[in-house]
């Protein structure tokens, strides 16, 4: 080819000598080659038809390498449903969604043993599509302060087994939850609590302790005391040591609130899990 022939002259000498690749009848994206249109400094051009319906002239290099699918609408589309999920980013259900898929597919974060560790998925169409997961939810009760619960603990986060509910009747679901029958009843732990009126330390320390249900269940709990002894524990309940009182913990260790998490009212005090002694 001549020296310093210009990339125009370049095209027309190309399609003087049959070289343009016919793409009469193709489809690239959205776009249905009709007809050959010219050749210009942007190559051999082409007249298309969207799927829409309107007609658009484009270069066969942006053709093939993909990068015209359409004749606009395509990208007018993703933009609309980008700009309702960004809209919703920092809406409640969004996290809820995306903790979801965390705990049943990212090995790195410690949830993921009782979830992904145990074979649980999520539902294909909701784990594509964080909008397909809001509009089931929003057609399937949620509200604010209601929790994502799965009916069947050990299936998969789907619409037929999973529903809205309170965090009271999601925890009397869990599969550590035990159910204990007592006097013709059966309830789980929790809710014998609530019906006898036991806090959740004692009801603890009661079965740490080998008491029988029986026992367990209709023996009064303790009046709160400030010399009522008290049992230290680490974080993963190995016990470590006995004290005299709370208050005698928080002296000699400089520790503050460890009667509070006696009560149940925080979890640790000063890294530590605190529990009365049940006498």
């Amino acid at each position: 080819m001549p020296k310093g022939t210009t990339t125009l002259s370049r095209h027309i000498l190309f399609l003087s000598m049959g070289k343009i690749i016919d793409l009469t009848g193709h489809k690239f994206g959205r776009l249905t080659v009709i007809k050959f249109d010219c050749v210009d400094k942007r190559g051999t051009m082409w007249l298309c038809k969207c799927s829409c319906g309107k007609e658009i002239i484009v270069a066969a290099g942006k053709l093939r390498s993909g990068h015209t699918k359409s004749c606009g609408c395509y990208a007018k589309e993703v933009a609309v449903i980008s700009n309702t999920t960004h809209g919703l980013r920092n809406h409640r259900l969004y996290r809820i969604w995306n903790s979801m898929k965390q705990r049943c597919n990212n090995p790195n974060i410690h949830s993921y043993k009782h979830y992904g560790g145990r074979n649980i998925k999520v539902y294909e169409e909701w784990f594509n599509d964080f909008q397909s997961f809001y509009n089931w939810s929003m057609a399937n009760g949620y509200q604010d302060g209601l929790t994502l619960d799965r009916i069947d603990v050990n299936g998969n986060y789907e619409p037929n087994n999973c529903r809205w509910t309170t965090y009271k009747k999601q925890n009397n679901n869990r599969r550590n939850n035990t159910l204990i029958t007592f006097n013709g009843e059966t309830h789980t732990l929790a809710e014998w609590r609530e019906i006898k009126g036991l806090s959740q330390s004692t009801l603890f320390h009661r079965i740490e302790r080998g008491w029988d249900i029986e026992k367990m269940l209709t023996t009064p709990q303790a009046i709160m005391s400030k010399k009522r002894k008290v049992k230290q524990y680490d974080v993963k309940m190995n016990f470590l040591k006995e004290w005299e009182s709370a208050r005698k913990a928080e002296r000699t260790l400089g520790i503050r609130h460890i009667g509070e998490c006696c009560k149940d009212k925080q979890k640790t005090a000063g890294g530590y899990i605190w529990r009365y002694r049940e006498d």
